[in-house]
């Protein structure tokens, strides 16, 4: 079992790290360059055989293989996402800093 951190950072280099939840090991480490310091919650979210971590960020959700912690997809968005999103149904669920709700495709 993995334990996913979003490290977005206001100063220095944010980034997506990935340990062993028992020993601590890191397993990946992905740079969110783009990404400046948020309080999101990463998920996970099964698309078939393929399992991901979804992360919300600056101006973007990002979508991140968990085996390996490469950045499958980015979805932009028009502000700052301010909350972890939300799975079900097959679709994802998101809301902006100004607390519209932004449904975003499968």
């Amino acid at each position: 079992m993995k334990l996913i951190l979003n490290c977005d950072q206001d100063e220095g280099e944010s980034f997506l790290l990935a340990v062993e939840a028992r020993t601590g090991k890191m397993r990946w480490q992905t740079s969110r360059a783009s990404s400046i310091g948020r309080y999101t919650t990463p998920i996970t979210w099964r698309r078939g055989a393929q399992e991901e971590v979804v992360v919300c960020g600056s101006l973007r959700v990002a979508g991140y293989e968990l085996r390996t912690g490469k950045e499958n997809w980015t979805a932009n968005v028009l502000t700052s996402v301010a909350v972890a999103p939300v799975i079900g149904d097959g679709l994802k669920h998101g809301t902006v800093w100004t607390c519209k709700y932004a449904p975003m495709a499968p």
